[in-house]
């Protein structure tokens, strides 16, 4: 599909491995301009400088720690960029605790 300036950008965490890259990998094939989030900011430029040559999409890099207050912040004031809207938000950063999300105690979310 060729990429075109009307597609809804799409922001993903965790982009550089794994299920991230791959959802990445599929959102690019389908034309999607990316935000890509991770913590090292060397494989999130080759992902997207692989990602631009094999698809066409452009690719913004945000190199981000999701476990810093700081880089959250940061993602988070990207997400609300009316000049750069994401309409598309894969958070696939992370771990997970053994209860539904509502469940857990904010401590254990956050020294996990």
């Amino acid at each position: 599909m060729t990429p075109t300036s009307t597609r809804t950008t799409a922001l993903v965490t965790g982009a550089s491995a794994g299920l991230g890259h791959e959802f990445a990998k599929q959102l690019a094939a389908q034309g999607h301009p990316l935000v890509l989030v991770a913590r090292s900011a060397s494989r999130l430029e080759e992902t997207a400088a692989d990602l631009h040559r094999r698809y066409g999409i452009t690719a913004e890099v945000l190199p981000a720690d999701l476990t810093v207050d700081a880089d959250v912040a940061a993602v988070v004031e990207r997400l609300k960029d009316p000049a750069r809207p994401v309409g598309i938000l894969v958070n696939n950063a992370g771990i997970g605790l053994l209860h539904n999300f509502e469940d857990n105690p904010i401590g254990a979310e956050k020294t996990t």
